[in-house]
């Protein structure tokens, strides 16, 4: 082999593993950061596992048997609640509300002349941070005929995909049950009654467990690619 052959193929052959070392790098940093999302959701995880009824809102009797009802810890003699040299924190306010209601007084409380003409400005105010009223949005498909004004043939609309049945709720409302009994781990009657209760959605408990399958049909692909990113990462960490 000549040498201007042998630097050209020692050439290319650099070329090839310098690709393969970027292409290394790459799958090492995709690597990486799955790895801290995992690790992220894991510390929130043992976070929920570890509260109860003693550092959270949860009630005793989801405490479980094996949690020591009496505490530890010795008495400070200090009185319960927030201790003097505590700050007090208090709910901001944002600068732009959804909605403003004006009070302003119709007449005046000396004459009684009209004031509704009279500019007015703001004194104080207050804001009050609320849930909007919650209610089913029902969304109509309808699919039309036309005839073309050229030839007369008769051409019809199609239903968008997932519009398969005369009445049917939404991939939101499929989201939220999914939401409730998977990952917040509410029994499935419980999560039908919810529903129910606040959004006037009637679903039976089959209904629940067929939206949860056809949830876990199309996470299989992700899952999947979970499963890649891990085998990656296990064969770099090998080396």
């Amino acid at each position: 082999m000549k040498a201007e052959e042998r630097i050209a193929q020692l050439e290319s052959e650099n070329a090839a593993l310098r690709a393969e070392n970027a292409a290394l790098r790459e799958e090492r940093a995709l690597f990486v950061q799955q790895m801290e999302h995992l690790l992220a959701r894991l510390q929130e995880v043992e976070g929920r596992l570890a509260k109860d009824s003693h550092n959270s809102s949860k009630p005793p009797s989801s405490d479980g048997p094996s949690r020591k009802r009496r505490s530890r810890r010795a008495k400070s003699g200090k009185k319960t609640g927030g201790q003097p040299s505590h700050e007090g924190r208090t709910r901001l306010s944002v600068a732009k509300p959804d909605e403003i209601v004006p009070h302003r007084p119709a007449r005046c409380m000396h004459c009684q002349q009209s004031l509704e003409a009279v500019a007015g400005q703001v004194k104080e105010l207050r804001q009050v941070h609320d849930l909007p009223a919650v209610r089913l949005v029902v969304q109509e498909h309808q699919v039309e005929e036309v005839y073309c004004p050229a030839c007369g043939h008769l051409n019809a609309g199609s239903f968008p995909t997932g519009v398969e049945a005369p009445v049917q709720y939404g991939p939101n409302v499929q989201a939220l049950g999914v939401y409730l009994h998977q990952y917040q781990l509410v029994p499935l009657g419980r999560s039908c009654e919810v529903l129910a209760d606040l959004y006037n959605c009637h679903v039976s408990e089959a209904t629940l467990i067929s939206w949860v399958q056809i949830a876990s049909t199309s996470l299989e692909a992700t899952v999947e690619r979970i499963a890649q990113w891990l085998r990656v990462g296990r064969r770099l960490a090998w080396g």
